[in-house]
């Protein structure tokens, strides 16, 4: 019965996706995803502490609405993002990780597994090498007909969690520490990290329209600026701020120096590689200044209210921006939008938190330039 009501539920989502908002469908699915986790931790909750033998497998959700029957718990998984890595070692389930994603291999905090290619091309055949009884990946990649169709036929199962959009986070935590039956460490760690978000949220709640910081957010490349729908948009609104180029028709639209003039940011942040600048363990900020005064002196771009005021921030937004880290990025952002609103908020000991904590790594670099 209770797998008939999720079903149920399902279809309703699958009947009415098409009347309703990208973002309702988002909440949608966390939110079945959400109560499909509550039910089957208490169950496997009582179970446990039952006379009879633990399940064999369990039926989930995942983020893309896909249900997936796998072992439980998981003792080996591919991790064909960075992400879902991280949130494996901070659940304290380092060992189920066999197989990583090129973007991982070699970073201080990954585990010394196999290169399984990535999420924009998995190397099959090095995925079956590492016999897993699942890969977790991106909802969006890679497509299904490039790892489903190849990898289910053989038995290994593919469960779809993203670990970087707030919205859906936390839920994602819980259902991983689920599946690696780490369930009680999954709820520590919601408890203290969204709680950092929760009061953020409520303290720019009350800011009016007109106190409300303008912000253009510029992505690795040149003029490509974070529109409606992603990732950093969904920080800036969570952070107070308003996306100057919230009202693009797609999500990464490439825009015009004059575009950028004629909104006039109070405040523009700018996504750079840690990978390229070697922001882990760097402490000359020399390669992060030259990038930030070749930014300032765009033409035109003295006339910008973010520029005279200096108002321009540098932000190693792939490593921030996965896993517990989008945390630490929100701190940052809000900081900088704001910081008499926020002149307690210390985002440097959430990042070292993180990075500590979680990813069991020491805390010494350069991530935000200037530091403000």
């Amino acid at each position: 019965m209770l797998i008939e009501r999720f079903r149920l539920s399902r279809k309703s989502y699958l009947k009415y996706r098409n009347g309703i908002s990208k973002l309702e469908a988002v909440l949608l699915i966390a939110l079945i995803a959400v109560s499909l986790f509550a039910c089957y931790a208490w169950l496997v909750k009582r179970t446990l502490t039952s006379t009879q033998a633990p399940p064999k497998t369990i039926t989930i959700v995942d983020s893309s609405g896909k249900y997936v029957t796998i072992p439980w718990p998981l003792k080996r998984i591919v991790a064909l993002s960075s992400d879902s890595a991280q949130v494996l070692i901070a659940l304290g389930a380092k060992e189920t990780i066999v197989g990583l994603t090129k973007y991982a291999i070699g970073k201080p905090w990954a585990p010394k597994v196999p290169e399984v290619g990535s999420c924009f091309k998995p190397n099959i055949e090095a995925i079956v090498a590492t016999k897993p009884n699942a890969v977790i990946t991106y909802v969006r990649y890679p497509k299904p007909e490039a790892l489903e169709e190849k990898l289910e036929p053989l038995g290994i199962k593919v469960v779809r969690l993203d670990f970087y959009k707030i919205e859906t986070f936390f839920a994602e935590v819980k259902l991983l520490g689920l599946l690696v039956n780490r369930t009680e460490r999954a709820e520590e760690l919601v408890k203290y990290w969204k709680g950092i978000i929760d009061m953020i949220k409520e303290r720019v709640k009350g800011l009016k329209p007109e106190e409300r910081v303008r912000v253009y957010f510029e992505g690795y490349h040149d003029y490509h600026a974070a529109g409606p729908g992603t990732g950093w948009d969904e920080l800036l609104r969570l952070a107070g701020g308003i996306n100057i180029f919230a009202d693009s028709p797609i999500p990464y639209p490439k825009v015009s120096l004059e575009a950028v003039i004629e909104r006039n940011p109070d405040v523009i942040i700018k996504a750079i590689s840690s990978t390229k600048f070697k922001a882990y363990g760097a402490t000359d900020p020399k390669p992060l200044k030259e990038l930030w005064e070749k930014i300032v002196t765009r033409p035109g771009w003295s006339e910008i209210k973010a520029v005279k005021n200096g108002k321009v921030y540098l932000i190693c937004a792939d490593h921030l921006h996965s896993s517990f880290g989008l945390v630490a990025e929100l701190a940052y952002i809000a900081k900088l939008l704001y910081p008499g609103l926020f002149k307690d908020l210390d985002p440097i000991s959430i990042h070292r938190k993180y990075l500590e904590d979680i990813l069991g790594v020491k805390y010494v670099g350069i991530w935000i330039y200037p530091t403000g």
